[in-house]
């Protein structure tokens, strides 16, 4: 009970933390579109209005910060139900009874947990296999805030590589979407590196007497739904997956 107590008050304080952050993007949203307007009203010229494409870095990076949020809920969560046994059912059920909480935000944060909607009986699991399902999750998660993050370079860079063409009346900084190049390189190679290192976790799983096929039609089984994330899993079962004694 002190287990689910803890996530109790782990996941008030993560509403509580999105919250913040979501009003705040509020703020600066309404702001920087006044602003924008108001200064081409006053100066009667379109430029300012170019002040808007600031809009999309600001709610990019709301976004990538968002996820590194409940990112950390989760990582957490899922350490409580792999190493302190805390019975996820039960905590889903119990936080969904709570009114005070937004149902929305609440069932997009347990979205992606084992509970029982997505992975019947695990709460019985075997500790070995809760650490291989957590670990697998926890890089999923990962990775789709990586996918946010870059995804909001390239737009942003391409959207200042615009707007400084249009300022200068000048094709050459056009060249900066070129940029947008080195960002998805970097996003493959984040990619690579994590995948990687969650092949090598679960090699050491498997010396420490992980049964990887065990774990393998245990993490099949798990619902991906319409996670994009899970085309990674199907390319790490075609490509990837280590085998029992190598």
């Amino acid at each position: 009970m002190a287990t689910v107590k803890d996530a109790f008050n782990l996941t008030t304080r993560t509403i509580d933390r999105r919250a913040f952050h979501y009003r705040n993007l509020v703020v600066l949203v309404v702001l920087t579109a006044f602003a924008s307007v108001a200064w081409a009203a006053l100066a009667w010229s379109g430029w300012p209005l170019l002040g808007l494409l600031t809009l999309m870095p600001l709610c990019g990076g709301f976004f990538f910060l968002d996820s590194l949020v409940v990112n950390r809920w989760r990582d957490e969560i899922l350490q409580m139900w792999a190493a302190e046994g805390l019975a996820l059912d039960i905590f889903a059920d119990s936080i969904a009874s709570v009114r005070l909480f937004p149902a929305g935000t609440l069932r997009a944060m347990l979205g992606t947990l084992p509970t029982k909607e997505r992975l019947a009986a695990a709460d019985k699991l075997p500790a070995p296999l809760k650490r291989a399902a957590a670990l697998t999750l926890t890089t999923i998660h990962r990775r789709e805030s990586d996918r946010t993050l870059f995804a909001t370079f390239a737009y942003s860079l391409s959207l200042a590589s615009v707007a400084w063409a249009i300022i200068t009346w000048c094709w050459t900084p056009l060249l900066g979407c070129l940029s947008v190049v080195l960002v998805l390189v970097t996003d493959r190679a984040v990619n690579f590196m994590r995948w990687r290192r969650w092949l090598g976790l679960m090699r050491q799983y498997q010396k420490d007497g992980l049964d990887l096929a065990t774990a393998i039609e245990t993490l099949q089984r798990l619902d991906w739904g319409q996670w994009v994330a899970a085309k990674h899993w199907q390319a790490i079962q075609r490509d990837g997956l280590p085998q029992n004694g190598q």
